[in-house]
């Protein structure tokens, strides 16, 4: 059986961002790092989620940048990681924008924090 290793992926975050991600995912007693997958997963799987990150974009590259941001990095199958960086390129954008968009966006509310709490239970069980 061929095993593939996960993609080590590491994102500059803005502290106070994880921060309140760190505590979202707390709350549901889950750790970030299947957060960020799931919020990932979401991204190259819901037509709907790719169209709100990308209309969001924009204004993520004009945010003006506070602080030093927090390297942080996760595991990402290679699957997945493929997805989103097909997605990325296509976009011209970073990993990183993607993530603190999708971050912004979980925290909003709406649809998109059930259906990021349900693929992180599913991935953590």
């Amino acid at each position: 059986m061929v095993r593939i290793a996960p993609v080590k992926t590491t994102f500059e975050l803005d502290p106070a961002l994880l921060r309140r991600v760190r505590v979202w995912a707390g709350r549901r007693v889950l750790h970030v790092a299947p957060v960020v997958r799931a919020l990932l997963a979401e991204l190259v799987a819901d037509p709907a989620t790719a169209a709100r990150v990308a209309e969001l974009l924009p204004a993520e590259h004009a945010r003006a940048k506070t602080g030093t941001p927090v390297k942080t990095t996760y595991d990402i199958a290679p699957g997945l990681y493929g997805d989103v960086r097909a997605w990325v390129a296509e976009h011209d954008t970073t990993n990183a924008a993607v993530v603190r968009v999708l971050m912004r966006e979980l925290l909003a509310g709406g649809d998109l924090p059930r259906r990021v709490e349900a693929r992180a239970i599913a991935a953590q069980n």
